[in-house]
């Protein structure tokens, strides 16, 4: 979704300072009622189906 964020892992410990597969950009992923998503950048449901 946002290429351009990349993080740097190093150590197991790393992971736990990202969340939900790393980038910490908002979503704002345009809903079916016209809001924009207001969740951190998420892989899971990118589709908005579970929303």
């Amino acid at each position: 979704i946002h290429p351009d964020q990349k993080r740097l892992v190093t150590k197991a410990e790393d992971f736990l300072e990202i969340q939900a597969g790393g980038c910490t950009l908002p979503c704002g992923t345009t809903l079916a009622c016209g809001h924009k998503c207001k969740s951190i950048c998420h892989v899971i449901d990118q589709k908005h189906i579970n929303y």
